[in-house]
């Protein structure tokens, strides 16, 4: 048995091009189980499966209700893993049974995921022109699929996950040389996405050096240098001693070519430094005008301020660039690409892929969230055939709709969220001086400035609006949809004028 387990794993392994297991911490035997340590390459990079995992042979025909407690002593105390693969030599009668406990047993209670092959399975990936495709479709048929969902639905995205900016990537990669950049967009729009992928790919291709930052738990200019400088720098600075300046962070890094400093989430380090004077920004704008490197940073409602504020040193320092909504095509790329990579079927794609689109208007977030709704979805009835009837079921729960609106409303201010609500409310609402007015009937005493403000941040933060001749309208044209069914749009007036009534334009937190 000993032999042709062992000859048996090495074919396996030739077959499909994956490293044999050499090493005694590769492998274990554990009563009826030998489990391997297999490396399986880049077959299932794109799926989010572990390279290396266990490859478990059942060293009898059937499997027992005891062996479960056995596999799973196996993968957690030996393997440290939730995910193998379970080789049975039963026929198909055995193998139904084997698939039927593992999943009951395993995957729903303990959150393993075994993939049982048999005989058959094993004949199929044989025979196969390239068995690697062969084994990751069979793999994709049995996995759990909320394990290996691509589909991200917080923080930045991996670059398997990156769709559309191809404009805004290409200005920046052209121009980084000479030219700074302001990244200003809403909350979940991609900024960070943008800031890592040219950090990790796009301005490292064209030469350049580049120092990524987030600046978000480091909101003023001291905790900025010190933590920037110990970790670009690899120095421990005494916990006593004033950080150095930034120029000898630039001076150490600008000699190894054009070097591109890539800042993220400064709004509260830009508010925080112009209070004691913009020394921090001053530098910056310094800097790149003199060449020694050149900046892109994001930010939202602050970095916006601040780059039309004359008396701020971003006045005139960086190109703004908004960023809001994918286009279309970015979208299809971004729900099809993933879902044939689960080998997922797509029925009547475009019209499916449309109505995703008309959802979400293109906010990466929300068609990220909607696919991962889709992917549960699929899971939980088992079939691997998604249609436009699964897209209509998620779009019209009121659970999601109420997650997307508040997606989009994300770091909205109260002004902006009545503007909203009284524009759904009132359809004639589309200028300045319109929403105002209907303000006013309901009580809110706002300035004719502050709708503008308030007006103006929903094109460029938030998205929801745009201008057109005629005034503004919503963009996302379902927005108006999701608000009437997940709210009385009257009593959402009236709450949000007592709160604005208590801490003005801000955001409630």
């Amino acid at each position: 048995m000993s032999k042709y387990r062992s000859e048996l794993t090495e074919h396996f392994c030739h077959l499909l091009s994956f490293a044999t297991p050499n090493g005694e911490n590769d492998r274990c035997p554990y009563r009826y189980l030998y489990a391997y340590r297999l490396d399986t390459g880049l077959t299932f990079q794109d799926i989010r499966l572990p390279a290396v995992f266990p490859f478990v042979l059942l060293q009898r025909a059937e499997l027992l209700e005891g062996d479960l407690d056995d596999l799973r002593h196996l993968l957690s105390e030996h393997f440290r893993h939730r995910f193998a693969l379970l080789v049975l030599f039963s026929d198909e009668l055995g193998l139904g049974r084997a698939r039927r406990m593992l999943d009951e047993k395993l995957r729903k209670v303990y959150a393993y995921d075994v993939i049982a092959l048999g005989r058959e399975d094993f004949q199929q990936i044989i025979v196969k022109k390239d068995p690697q495709r062969a084994l990751q479709q069979l793999v994709l048929r049995n996995v759990d699929l909320i394990t290996v969902s691509p589909f991200v639905t917080s923080g930045p995205v991996p670059d398997n996950m990156f769709f559309g900016r191809e404009q805004e990537l290409r200005e920046i990669t052209e121009h980084a040389g000479t030219t700074s950049y302001a990244l200003v967009g809403g909350r979940r729009v991609g900024k960070t996405s943008i800031l890592q992928r040219l950090d990790r790919v796009r301005l490292p291709a064209v030469g350049y050096s580049t120092l990524y930052f987030d600046c978000q738990p480091y909101p003023t200019s001291e905790e900025f240098l010190r933590v920037a400088y110990q970790r670009w720098m690899n120095e421990q600075l005494p916990g006593d001693s004033a950080p150095p300046p930034f120029t000898e962070i630039v001076d150490r890094f600008a000699g190894d070519g054009p070097l591109a400093i890539l800042l993220d989430e400064i709004d509260r380090l830009a508010m925080n430094d112009a209070a004691e004077g913009s020394p921090l920004f001053s530098t910056f704008r310094a800097l790149s005008q003199s060449g020694q490197c050149q900046f892109v940073i994001c930010g939202e409602r602050a970095l916006r301020s601040k780059l039309r504020d004359a008396d701020s040193p971003l006045f005139n320092f960086c190109n703004e660039m908004l960023i809001g909504m994918l286009d279309y095509q970015a979208v299809e790329e971004l729900v099809t690409k993933p879902f044939k990579q689960l080998e997922i079927e797509l029925v009547n794609e475009h019209e499916l892929v449309q109505r995703i689109y008309d959802f979400s208007s293109g906010h990466p977030n929300v068609v990220q969230r909607l696919c991962q709704r889709l992917v549960e979805q699929l899971n939980e009835k088992q079939t691997r055939r998604l249609t436009v009837e699964d897209v209509g079921a998620v779009v019209s729960d009121p659970k999601f709709q109420r997650d997307s609106r508040d997606t989009f409303w994300e770091r909205a201010t109260v002004l902006e969220k009545l503007i909203s609500l009284v524009m759904v409310e009132d359809q004639s609402c589309r200028s300045v001086d319109d929403v105002h007015q209907a303000l006013a009937r309901h009580g809110v005493q706002a300035s004719f400035r502050q709708v503008d403000g308030a007006l103006e941040r929903l094109v460029d933060l938030r998205s929801i609006l745009h201008r057109t001749p005629s005034g503004y309208e919503f963009v996302v044209t379902a927005f108006p949809r999701m608000l009437s069914q997940t709210t009385t749009i009257h009593n959402a007036i009236e709450y949000q004028k007592e709160v604005f009534e208590e801490i003005g334009d801000e955001v409630e937190i």
